[in-house]
């Protein structure tokens, strides 16, 4: 028996875009602030002013919400990286420090700024990915993998014989790290808000820098 043809979703119009991206909008507070256990529809429904039955509209399922969640800006936020990788990799002399900074720097000026669009997203996915491991979530945080691979596989052009353990150690343990600090919302809006100068960042970022990249040739030196 042939299978019924599939039908195509009808198309939201200006105004049903509008109000899913607003969804979108709030449930990405929601999962950053609250996880993916401890967020509900209605959480959203109570930030977004959606109806319930308005958000199941849009998504049958809270895993479909957070999925779309997930993959709305990630390539927004995989050019950056991609951008500031490159640009150290184009160096006339390719440094450790130079490739660390063009990983580290995006996501803790992004966290530090509460006005840019990926603030709630990097916040969310550095949250979820101690999660990696969950067998909900798995499919979804896999996604994030190409960002991941964009660091190691630069940092691999430094050490191209280093040994695979301890360089995968290398890029696991800054990369937890960086987890953790963009994790860490009531120190990093404090460098942005009234207290803050821009020195204070630029600090912040040279300081991890350098700690990181000590970490790395302890390790790799070998």
């Amino acid at each position: 028996m042939d299978k019924p043809a599939t039908r195509k979703p009808r198309s939201m119009g200006v105004k049903g875009e509008a109000r899913r991206e607003s969804i979108m909008d709030a449930a990405e507070r929601v999962f950053a602030a609250r996880g993916y256990y401890g967020s509900t529809l209605r959480d959203v429904s109570a930030l977004s002013g959606a109806a319930l039955g308005l958000i199941s509209h849009y998504f049958e399922t809270k895993d479909d919400l957070f999925t779309a969640v997930v993959n709305r800006r990630l390539p927004l936020l995989a050019e950056m990286i991609r951008a500031n990788i490159d640009a150290a990799l184009a160096a006339p002399d390719v440094t450790t420090s130079g490739i660390v900074r063009g990983f580290v720097q995006p996501f803790l000026v992004i966290g530090a700024d509460p006005a840019s669009p990926l603030h709630h997203y990097v916040r969310l996915t550095s949250h979820f990915m101690s999660s990696y491991h969950d067998p909900l979530l798995t499919p979804t945080l896999r996604t994030l993998q190409p960002i991941s691979h964009m660091f190691s596989d630069a940092l691999r052009t430094r050490w191209p014989d280093a040994p695979e353990t301890r360089f995968l150690s290398a890029v696991y343990l800054v990369e937890s790290a960086l987890v953790f600090m963009t994790q860490d919302q009531g120190f990093l809006e404090d460098l942005a808000g009234s207290r803050a100068r821009p020195d204070k960042l630029r600090e912040l970022v040279d300081d991890t820098v350098e700690f990181f990249c000590g970490g790395i040739e302890r390790l790799l030196q070998v």
